[in-house]
């Protein structure tokens, strides 16, 4: 069950630093609409990635002997996009609707890119670790 936890940390930091930098390049950069309707999208996309980790969770627990319970999981994370999205219609002058959109799919990217660099880093380990054998 810490594998969840460890890997929910991981997302949650590369989004953080993510949001970050998206805020920072709107502070210097001409199209601020655009960074920050990133910047708004990513924090919602995050939410939805706790919500994620939640049910993941309680389907372990589940699994492990607990009472199954019923949630909202899906349709909390439809209602938060949709959120996102009304926030960013509401205020076009502030957030860019297709930053927020894209900014809604960061997790989602982070989740299929991050295992190849992961998958990479255990290659070389174990890599080394036969070469250490042969010696």
């Amino acid at each position: 069950m810490n594998d969840y936890k460890a890997v929910a940390k991981r997302y949650c930091m590369y989004t953080v630093i993510l949001i970050i930098i998206f805020l920072i390049i709107a502070l210097f950069f001409t199209s601020q609409r655009f960074f920050l309707g990133l910047a708004l999208g990513t924090a919602f996309s995050l939410l939805n990635l706790l919500s994620t980790y939640h049910q993941v969770k309680s389907i372990g627990t589940i699994l492990e002997g607990g009472t199954v319970r019923w949630t909202f999981g899906t349709a909390t994370r439809i209602i938060t996009a949709v959120l996102g999205v009304f926030i960013g219609m509401q205020f076009p002058q502030y957030f860019d609707l297709m930053g927020v959109i894209i900014g809604l799919m960061i997790t989602y990217v982070l989740i299929l890119i991050e295992p190849i660099f992961f998958f990479k880093q255990l290659n070389n380990q174990t890599g080394a670790g036969e070469g250490n054998r042969e010696n």
